[in-house]
């Protein structure tokens, strides 16, 4: 050890008892803050963008990494998500930073966070139009880069799920189907549940997270957006327990706050859809609602010819005509109520003249 890295220092000359010493100081000042187990300790150092490394350079989580840790604030090697960048680190380097961001990488300087910003916009189908650093809550210039409408936005609006941008948004029907997924982030040591439409898109989120390292597990198709929403409230309330570590710089793709740790249970979204169907929560009671419409004035032949399809099946050498509907039940129902809203609503207004 070099004499310039003591002179004029507070702490001692040996770091592990400089560390611990900090450690000790910052559990009689903060101890809501400050971690007091090894398991505590490398969710820390995850959740600041840490992956720990073993002795061969090979990635180590759960258990594995905390039987590294001999006392809380060990220094152990481990490698930056964000930059790539290894080097040692301790809980204590974490905890003690004044730093709010989430980034305690050393090697990051504000170029850095730029640019991943800059990534993070990308990722969401937005070029950012905007020179230097801002702060999360920040709205800063973007264009879409599907339609090129411009817009303002910040990154933390993008972390909760608003729309990158609302022109495109309109076009997504929110009554058609929606499919609900599963993703694993085994790095991360986390897993994922998200929803998106299923028609095409210029932004495809699960394409993203695959591109990440997720490892996808299972997909449901749902009725509509409100049934895909009901599906992914009701796994994170189950996972309520488990939902830790996770930041947007573990996913700059977004959907972090739908995350929870490898040691929670497993879910299976064809029992929780199954379940919330028979139970008819908000999404999945939709055809029960539009038939209670037309439990007094049913359907008449007139209004359903629309949808009517006719089709020519071969059967041995006759040839079947099969009647059927161009869309399904709930969508035609949907239509014919609105077209006698709409009917409604005319014959209500006051004559012109």
């Amino acid at each position: 050890m070099a004499y310039n890295q003591i002179r004029n220092q507070s702490y001692s000359a040996c770091e592990p008892c400089s560390l611990r010493e900090v450690y000790e100081a910052g559990l009689q000042h903060d101890p809501e803050r400050w971690v007091t187990t090894t398991q505590d300790a490398v969710a820390v150092l995850r959740e600041a963008g840490y992956t720990m490394m073993g002795t061969a350079g090979e990635t180590v989580g759960g258990e594995a990494a905390a039987a590294m840790l001999t006392d809380v604030w060990d220094m152990v090697d481990v490698r930056c998500a964000t930059c790539g960048e290894q080097f040692r680190r301790s809980v204590v380097h974490v905890l003690a930073s004044s730093w709010r961001g989430g980034d305690h990488c050393p090697h990051l300087d504000w170029a850095g966070l730029v640019r991943q910003h800059t990534e993070y916009f990308a990722a969401h189908g937005l070029a950012r139009n905007f020179d230097g650093y801002a702060k999360l809550t920040q709205p800063v210039p973007a264009v879409c880069l599907g339609c090129g409408t411009e817009r303002k936005v910040s990154l933390s609006a993008l972390a909760q799920n608003a729309s990158p941008c609302p022109r495109c948004a309109e076009a997504v029907d929110p009554d058609l189907p929606h499919l609900v997924y599963l993703i694993h982030f085994a790095e991360l040591e986390l897993t994922k549940v998200g929803i998106t439409n299923t028609e095409g898109r210029r932004h495809d989120r699960i394409k993203a997270h695959l591109a990440r390292g997720g490892s996808l597990i299972e997909t449901v198709i749902v009725p509509n957006r409100e049934a895909a929403l009901t599906v992914e409230r009701h796994v994170l309330d189950q996972m309520s327990g488990y939902r830790q570590g996770a930041t947007a710089r573990h996913l700059p793709q977004g959907g972090w706050t739908e995350t929870w740790h490898d040691s929670a249970p497993g879910v299976a979204l064809s029992e929780v859809v199954q379940s919330l169907s028979q139970s008819n929560a908000p999404g999945f009671d939709r055809l029960e609602r539009l038939e209670s419409f037309f439990a007094h004035e049913p359907i008449t032949v007139e209004e359903a010819a629309g949808f009517v399809t006719i089709e020519e099946v071969a059967v041995d050498d006759d040839v079947v005509h099969v009647i059927g509907l161009s869309a399904p039940r709930e969508e035609v129902l949907r239509e014919v109520r609105r077209r006698r809203m709409h009917h409604q609503t005319s014959d209500r207004k006051p004559s012109q003249g």
